[in-house]
């Protein structure tokens, strides 16, 4: 039984965009061949969003019979969300014959016949294949449970299981690229622990491959990628899809010096190319010279345009204005904002001028406890290392720095600061970042409590736990006006994780 795995990038909410690479695939399949297409392969995102759409539903309907009408001596699967019961549907075409499968009106695992095989279909996880019927012989498995990414290797050790307890061979056809802020690194694959073979897609590439399924051999080994070296690949993609798919060219973004802003031009010169990424430096009074210096270096170190706009003069004329009501004040974070929100303020005059995106610079680790400032440094479209933790930032610098020095060594090396105040240092305000992403990772990724936290690292305070766990819960309104974050995990801020506030 041949079938054939089209792992191909689609477009969001752009069902005849995603006709044409349909069509030429179909085109390309045997007579003999049974073709699998992704869930994005008509819509091009969440299918639960396209639901929502009556105009998106009636393209969808169009692009399908266009496809049916293509099929003669052709058979494939592709994905279909239906309006009528909010359905989940995959459509099975055989010469122009149309079989709908729902995946609501049944728990049991839906079953197609093809060359007198008894195909398995699953949809969105495999909690349900305890028991999988002794007449399936392949079982197909569209999409995860999870649109997380980091788990990258999770899955195909949960199907290598499946294949070893039921003796059958399993198929995973996933999706490859981004849409919206969605994240999906392809790495579809085949595999038969009966006979201990399997082949396996490359990730984040469009690849098509022929396969007899009763006769899976090696032919393509499972690529060896590093988990640091997996996210920064996934990173650049989504910058790239997220520029391309809304007809965006340029970008541009604060360098301050610092780790986070270093990092996120590294990833938008290596996605878009150094002519069109920007930067911009904006120093303060509070401003040191080496980070100036260090956020020039980078700018050369890539080749990137930049630009120096002090903010000194602006900052003193905003004070001036504010001298009625914070006269006789001390200094407090009102003056550390005002800061932040001039530098916003001009990134977005910048963005809005030249047509160029505004890329965010926070990371996750600051993003959990409210260490920004809103209408500040959160400004801009995307955040692009919102979903990446500040410990998991310093290795990636470093990871991009393994040839030749990119980032300067002093922008990894030095206390982080946000430099808003004199000799300001960020764990001022915060527990090293070491230990703040223990506990937060823990909290935040795993769903543990204080109490389960301090239990498994009785060398942090407890008193800090809570205190951490409670700047997280305090800061949900913050979130809920961020830019949306490449989503890298399970349990990235957004509509997967919100907290009543």
């Amino acid at each position: 039984m041949n079938i054939k795995l089209f792992q191909q990038k689609f477009f969001s909410a752009k069902p005849q965009e995603n006709f044409k690479k349909i069509k030429e695939s179909i085109n390309n399949l045997g007579t003999n061949e049974l073709g699998l297409f992704s869930t994005f392969a008509l819509c091009g995102n969440l299918p639960q969003s396209s639901l929502k759409y009556l105009s998106i539903q009636e393209e969808i309907g169009v692009v399908l019979s266009e496809c049916i009408e293509i099929s003669a001596n052709k058979n494939f699967i592709v994905f279909v969300p239906e309006k009528e019961n909010n359905s989940l549907i995959l459509c099975y075409v055989s010469n122009k014959n149309l079989q709908k499968i729902s995946f609501q009106t049944t728990s049991e695992i839906p079953v197609i016949d093809f060359e007198g095989q008894k195909i398995g279909l699953t949809l969105f996880g495999i909690n349900h294949l305890a028991e999988i019927s002794k007449e399936i012989s392949t079982l197909i498995c569209f999409g995860k449970n999870s649109i997380g990414i980091v788990d990258k290797d999770a899955y195909y050790q949960e199907l290598s299981l499946v294949s070893k307890k039921n003796k059958i061979p399993v198929v995973f056809v996933d999706n490859v690229g981004s849409a919206a802020n969605l994240l999906y690194p392809g790495g579809s694959f085949c595999v038969d622990e009966s006979t201990n073979s399997g082949i396996f897609f490359p990730y984040f590439k469009d690849f098509s491959q022929n396969t007899d399924i009763k006769n899976i051999t090696a032919s393509i080994q499972k690529e060896t990628i590093s988990s640091i070296a997996f996210l920064q690949k996934a990173l650049v993609i989504g910058i790239q899809d997220y520029m391309f798919q809304r007809n965006f060219k340029k970008v541009v973004l604060g360098l301050s010096g610092g780790l986070d802003s270093a990092l996120v031009a590294a990833l938008a010169v290596e996605a878009l190319g150094n002519e069109n990424v920007k930067g911009i430096l904006m120093p303060s009074e509070f401003s040191s010279d080496h980070s100036v210096n260090d956020a020039v270096d980078l700018a050369k170190n890539l080749h990137i345009e930049y630009e120096i706009l002090p903010i000194k003069n602006i900052y003193k004329q905003c004070n001036t204005t504010l001298d009625p009501i914070f006269s006789g004040t001390p200094f407090s974070l009102a003056e550390e904002n005002l800061q932040a929100r001039i530098r916003g303020l001009l990134l977005m005059a910048v963005s809005n001028k030249t047509g160029a995106v505004l890329l965010n610079t926070s990371n996750k680790s600051e993003c959990a406890v409210g260490y920004g400032t809103l209408y500040g440094d959160m400004c801009g479209s995307l955040a692009v290392i919102g979903d990446l933790y500040k410990t998991e930032a310093f290795e990636m610098a470093r990871y991009i720095n393994r040839e030749v020095e990119i980032i300067p060594e002093n922008t990894i090396s030095k206390p982080p600061s946000a430099e808003l105040r004199p000799n300001q240092k960020d764990s001022d305000s915060l527990p090293d970042y070491p230990i703040l992403d223990r506990v937060l990772f823990a909290h935040i990724e795993e769903n543990k409590s204080a109490e389960e936290i301090f239990a498994e690292n009785p060398d942090i305070e407890s008193l800090l736990i809570t205190k951490v766990l409670q700047m997280v819960a305090n800061c949900e309104y913050k979130r809920r006006q961020a830019a949306p974050c490449l989503k890298l995990k399970p349990s990235s801020f957004g509509i997967e994780r919100l907290m009543p506030f």
